[in-house]
């Protein structure tokens, strides 16, 4: 029997980077990602958000 495993880097940015999407906005996105992912029996690891801007 084989094995196969695939990983998938998903990067969410908005244009120029701007704070378009507002706290209650992020949380549905990230609900929908997360369930996604759970249809689909995939592990999410997420790395804390790290604002580039501030170099």
């Amino acid at each position: 029997m084989s094995y196969i495993q695939s990983i998938y880097h998903l990067v969410f940015r908005t244009y120029r980077s701007e704070k378009t999407v507002n706290v209650e906005h992020e949380r549905e996105l990230y609900g929908v990602i997360l369930s996604q992912s759970e249809n689909l029996k995939a592990k999410i690891y997420r790395f804390p958000h790290t604002d580039v801007r501030g170099y």
